[in-house]
């Protein structure tokens, strides 16, 4: 049962590996596949059996689970799985890059495109495997020849991306890449030495990773020296399924930076060919650690189960976050319940897709394992069918050019027809700030709230009446980028019209009497739901409090015992640094959240709700 290798003579046609993945990358956020893997030697040596059957041209998953009735009489209990795509253990890993993997690295090129590539399953289905290749793990023996050598989708994403750099639109783009693992939910840099280093929000609400290291890649053999050295420092662990099984979610992130040169005066006489680097598209490839459960002590110490109740809590938070953005209904996203969700924020919403990739092992010693698995996964794909995408919704063409609070990319009608023509010229060069602000407009944000369409033409009524009960207001023709924020300002002091969370601008004068009760009763649920978020916060502040203390006792004891060294004092300031910054960012978020709840309060008063 090998896996055949890119290099064989023997190709095989598959059918459901003949279709446009492009037309579902832009329907959905998410694509949910499942891969089988082969039995290895150990379970063939002890008679393990197969009980997986892939069907791949209906894209369906069977597991034939022995099961005992009450009177010991045994059975087959057939289980059933349908996904977006399903692979058995005949697909290599190039089919399956080529398959669903390879029109995701064409569209980084797509300025402002993320996307973001899991491999989730128990320990040993093989998700090192599919992510870093037959070299990186423990059982790559079992499933090639010693001469032969299976790339990883890692190296075959870079290898596209290096021959679309080789064409002449691209020449101006160049390769970066990070390294990290995240482990008992604190990340640790494995392009330098498992340095700790933070996640933060900057001022757009953009996640970034402090103090990571970064490499230039020019070539596929930098790649390659980058896994290598990665590898060496991220933490495994003995357990009864895999000799060196995962305790650590590794993260490879790819950014394609785009060379400008800056068009201002200033900049041109101090340094007239010097570029600027700016984010063109990036990919993130996530090998989550092995689910497992916490009854399988087997070759466990108590570090290791503490591991496995840290990494199971930490894929919990990712399905809750995929469920909240798939939730229609649900007005905010628990992006900072663990670090794993947090640092992956930024390819989850905007113009992102992510592929979920279900190891699964097919021997029946393993079949409890598989059912969790292709249950968490169905769950995952059942989330996203049931319910409406909701980050594409506020950036859509059709929609920002009607809501009232969208931004007006339009050229103003001041401008001359010199500068309106001089702006439509391509290729030109622009500046960081024209390309951050123009990639601003298509950000999608965590406290956006998508409710129904209904509610939103109130939105649409009161602009059409502010702007026909102004009749001082100057023609729009008039009318400078200057003098139009103070009018706005001006209208917004009126006290019936207000700024509603996830509805936009309402008059309270203009909307029938039904309509205002359908208003307070939404804004009734809404502070419902947002005083329960205030309150899990404050209690994710709490614990943050608890664990920083916890750990600032032990950093100062360590150096108290070591006298004040100049080594353990380095350590030791940058150990409190981020404990500080830890808690000061937790206590940054509790304040926005007040924030956000007393301006609800104040409208909600205004509009008369008690």
């Amino acid at each position: 049962m090998n896996l055949s290798r890119p290099g064989s003579s023997k190709v095989r046609t598959n059918e459901h590996l003949n279709f446009n993945v492009k037309n579902k990358l832009n329907r959905t956020k998410i694509t949910v596949v499942v891969r089988k893997r082969p039995l290895t030697d150990n379970e063939i040596s002890r008679n393990d059996v197969d009980v997986v059957e892939a069907v791949c041209n209906e894209n369906t998953i069977y597991v034939h689970e022995l099961k005992t009735k009450v009177d010991c009489t045994k059975y087959i209990d057939k289980h059933s799985y349908t996904f977006d795509r399903v692979y058995s253990e005949q697909i290599n890993n190039r089919e399956l890059y080529e398959d669903i993997i390879r029109p995701l690295t064409e569209n980084i090129f797509t300025p402002g495109f993320k996307c973001s590539c899991f491999a989730y399953g128990q320990t040993g289905s093989g998700k090192t495997y599919t992510m870093m290749g037959s070299e990186n793990t423990a059982y790559s023996n079992s499933l090639q020849r010693k001469t032969e050598r299976e790339l990883g989708i890692f190296e075959l994403a870079v290898n596209n991306i290096f021959e679309l750099l080789e064409q002449s639109e691209h020449e101006n783009k160049e390769v970066y890449v990070s390294f990290f693992e995240i482990y008992c939910d604190k990340l640790y840099d494995l392009l330098n030495n498992q340095k700790l280093v933070s996640a933060m929000e900057n001022s757009k609400r953009e996640v970034v990773v402090k103090d990571l290291t970064e490499r230039l890649i020019k070539t596929r053999e930098d790649l390659l020296s980058v896994i290598s050295k990665g590898l060496e420092y991220r933490r495994t662990a003995q357990n009864s399924m895999n000799d060196m099984s995962s305790r650590s979610h590794a993260i490879l992130q790819i950014e394609i930076r785009s060379r400008i040169f800056s068009t201002t005066k200033e900049s041109t006489l101090q340094s007239p060919l010097s570029p600027k680097f700016i984010t063109y598209g990036k990919m993130v490839f996530i090998d989550l650690a092995g689910s497992e459960r916490g009854a399988d002590t087997v070759h466990s110490t108590r570090q290791t189960q503490q591991d496995g109740a840290g990494i199971n809590r930490s894929l919990l938070a990712l399905k809750e976050c995929i469920r909240a953005l798939h939730d229609q209904q649900s007005s905010h996203v628990p992006f900072r319940q663990s670090e794993l969700t947090k640092v992956l924020k930024d390819v989850f919403v905007g113009n992102a897709h992510s592929v979920m990739i279900a190891n699964i092992g097919p021997c029946y010693s393993c079949s409890e394992q598989t059912l969790n698995t292709l249950r968490y996964a169905h769950r995952v794909k059942e989330l996203r069918k049931k319910s409406v995408i909701r980050s594409d919704t506020f950036h859509s063409d059709k929609y920002s050019s009607k809501h009232p609070l969208s931004r007006k990319t339009t050229a103003p009608a001041n401008m001359s027809k010199k500068d309106a023509s001089s702006s439509n010229e391509s290729p030109r060069s622009c500046t960081e700030e024209e390309f951050e602000e123009s990639n601003a407009d298509t950000e999608f944000r965590e406290d956006d709230f998508e409710i129904s369409q209904e509610m939103i033409k109130y939105g649409n009524a009161v602009e059409r009446n502010l702007s026909q009960s102004s009749p001082n207001m100057p023609d729009e023709e008039h009318l400078s980028i200057r003098n139009e924020s103070p009018q706005i300002e001006k209208l917004f002091g009126r006290s019936s019209i207000f700024n509603i969370p996830g509805i936009g601008i309402v008059n309270t004068d203009t909307i029938p009497e039904a309509d205002l009760n359908k208003l307070k009763k939404y804004l009734g649920e809404y502070f419902i739901k947002k005083q329960e978020e205030l309150a899990s916060n404050h209690a994710t502040h709490l614990g943050v409090l608890c664990e920083c203390l916890k750990e600032e006792s032990l950093i100062l004891k360590d150096l108290l015992k070591k006298n004040y060294s100049r080594e353990s004092s380095n350590e030791y300031i940058q150990e409190l640094k981020s404990l500080v910054t830890r808690k000061s960012e937790s206590l940054e978020n509790l304040k926005k959240e007040l924030v956000e709840i007393e301006e609800l309060i104040s409208i909600m008063d205004t509009i008369g709700i008690r």
